[in-house]
């Protein structure tokens, strides 16, 4: 277990001299454009996008490309850098994965809050907005779990 601990405490100060790096750089660097090159998906364009807020870099002033690749082949990738896209095209895949990101937390606490209600601090119990369908369909009776 302490092994574990040391390793996560590890973990956690390179991550945090990692994103000193990055928001030194994103801030005091000379280029007027950022190349975002995350995974191509909703949580990609989150973390991307998470760490260019959380630096509080002024957006407006940087010109965002977006490198979107299917392939890790020499020729996708130089295919893709010769298609760059416009970094804001994508903002909406932020926003969806933030918007997702705050309901699984405010379905946490309110099913937190509603089971600690009702049967108090008997157990630790994991919730999720996945498990919701789930509970549903079972809360229905056996045939007639139709969602």
């Amino acid at each position: 277990m302490a092994l574990e601990n040391n390793a996560l405490a590890n973990n956690v100060k390179i991550t945090k001299l990692k994103y000193g790096h990055t928001k030194c750089y994103l801030l005091h660097g000379t280029s007027k454009s950022l190349l975002i090159d995350t995974d191509s998906d909703r949580e990609g364009e989150n973390i991307a996008w998470s760490i260019m807020n959380q630096a509080k870099i002024n957006l407006k002033q940087k010109t965002i490309k977006r490198l979107w690749i299917n392939s890790l082949e020499k020729d996708a990738i130089r295919s893709g850098f010769k298609a760059l896209k416009d970094g804001w095209a994508f903002y909406p895949k932020y926003q969806e994965a933030q918007t997702r990101q705050i309901s699984d937390w405010l379905i946490g606490m309110i099913i937190y809050f509603v089971i600690k209600t009702k049967w108090g601090t008997r157990g630790i119990l994991n919730w999720s907005r996945a498990d919701a369908n789930l509970v549903y369909g079972l809360s229905k009776g056996p045939g007639n779990q139709k969602l």
